[in-house]
This record gives C-alpha cells, sequence and structure tokens, in this order.
C-alpha cells in the first residue's frame, strides 16, 4: 500500500493487525488510495485498509508495534517532518489560538 510513514525505507510484507470494527463506506472513488492490502479480515472494502486522504490515514486496523513493524516510532517521525515543513506563519498562528 501506500502508507503515509514508511519503515525506514524497509518492505514489511505482513503487519501484525487486528480488527476490533466492521463498516462500510459509500462514495469512495475508485481512485482512492490505501495504505494497507488485507490478508485476512475486511478492512474497507474487503480488499484494502487505511484509507489515504492529504496527511491522513484512516482505517479499521489496529497495530501492534512490535521489532519488525515500529509504526509509532515512525509515525512518531512522520509527525515531525511534517510540523518541521509548516511555514512558520501557520505555526505561529496555532500558537496564538492554542
Amino acid at each position: 500500500g501506500d502508507g503515509l510513514w514508511p519503515n525506514s525505507g524497509e518492505v514489511i510484507e505482513d503487519i501484525p493487525a487486528h480488527e476490533f470494527h466492521y463498516a462500510s463506506l459509500e462514495g469512495v472513488s475508485g481512485d482512492q488510495r490505501y495504505a494497507y492490502k488485507v490478508i485476512r479480515g475486511h478492512g474497507i472494502d474487503g480488499e484494502q485498509d487505511g484509507l489515504i486522504l492529504n496527511n491522513l490515514t484512516a482505517c479499521f486496523a489496529h497495530q501492534r508495534n512490535l521489532t519488525d513493524n515500529k509504526w509509532a516510532e515512525n509515525f512518531v517521525g512522520f509527525v515531525r517532518q511534517h510540523k518541521m515543513s509548516r511555514p512558520s506563519s501557520e505555526a505561529s498562528q496555532e500558537a496564538l489560538t492554542a
């Protein structure tokens, strides 16, 4: 898939995860980006999970942070990188409204 916070250039074939919830979405375009291909479970459309919109990934999969899937560290790195790339005026405005 097209995950937003890649795993340090490593390719992970299987990511240990489980689903707590099931639902369906209406009006999802055919060219929608997804982060994960589902091997077992349902995901969003029966084959994929991790709907990607801009810098957001929305999914039903609950991942475990393991040695071969350090998603929490990669996510924090993604957030830091995104924060550093924001224009300083955005950061200043955010500080004023916080």
